[in-house]
């Protein structure tokens, strides 16, 4: 990857923090020469610009989330799913995420941070673990080998190595209590 080079990550997490799905990693390349033959920790995506936009998200919800809840709530005996977004331009109307009883629930537009689940220290979370990953990556290369800079150990990061430090990242990722409670509270669930 190129120092400016960038990714666009989607997270998705059970209100209870229970489960976490894989993440949806959006990058640039169709198909990254690096990914050959890999068995997905995430799921990878491909935009020009490597960001969500609607169709993206739409095929991540029917293709991603929607297989993932089914196969959770058979096997955890539960019989509908809600899933919170912010009013985001990459999110699609609640028109086009719409699968038996699975429902979506947009936040107000302005929500502050307090209400908006993600916000309560879940990204910031898995984005302090991946970068603490990919230091450590950067620092234990450039000391293995003393013609190996720092520099050059960035320069050989591909996306492989993002996805695979992401998704270690998010799997490392504590209990989500937080968040828990926050939506607890939001929806007045009882635990």
């Amino acid at each position: 990857m190129r120092m400016k080079d960038r990714v666009t990550v989607l997270a998705c997490p059970s209100a209870s923090s229970s489960r976490k799905l894989k993440l949806a990693v959006v990058g640039k390349s169709k198909n990254p020469r690096c990914l050959k033959n890999v068995n997905g920790s995430a799921h990878y995506l491909y935009q020009k610009n490597a960001r969500m936009d609607s169709h993206l998200f739409s095929k991540c919800f029917l293709d991603i989330f929607v297989p993932s809840v089914k196969s959770w709530q058979e096997k955890a005996n539960l019989n509908g799913a809600l899933l919170l977004f912010d009013n985001c331009p990459a999110h699609p109307g609640t028109d086009f995420l719409k699968s038996g009883n699975i429902q979506c629930l947009f936040l107000p537009p302005n929500t502050t941070s307090l209400l908006q689940p993600m916000d309560q220290g879940v990204l910031e979370s898995l984005k302090r673990r991946h970068r603490k990953k990919l230091n450590r990556k950067l620092l234990f290369e450039g000391e293995s080998a003393s013609t190996v800079s720092i520099l050059e150990s960035w320069k050989s990061v591909n996306i492989k190595d993002c996805i695979y430090m992401m998704s270690e990242a998010w799997e490392s990722t504590p209990q989500l209590t937080k968040l828990a409670k926050t939506c607890a509270e939001f929806f007045n669930w009882r635990r």
